[in-house]
């Protein structure tokens, strides 16, 4: 593993290496998450025959507003959130 501090002392290329890395774990991330979606929209353009537009709209609405409020603890109760029957713990 590489400090932070051991690229502080390569100077610019340590900053320029360091930045490429965040940059490169970004796009990482993103590539992820659209993978982990890719499935869910297929699922829902099989079952439900939904255009792909469609499914990729109802899921992005279905996953992120409800996040959302749990985050913030507003609107709705903890205890529309249930995974395996049990309450999550916040």
């Amino acid at each position: 593993m590489v400090s932070h501090a051991l690229l502080w002392q390569m100077g610019a290329s340590g900053v320029l290496w360091g930045t490429l890395f965040l940059v490169f774990l970004l796009f990482a991330g993103i590539a992820t998450v659209i993978a982990v979606f890719e499935s869910i929209v297929a699922v829902c353009q099989d079952c439900f025959k939904w255009s792909r537009a469609k499914a990729s709209i109802i899921n992005c609405l279905y996953h992120r507003i409800p996040n959302f409020y749990r985050s913030s603890r507003l609107l709705i109760p903890n205890s529309y959130f249930l995974v395996g029957g049990k309450e999550n713990a916040l």
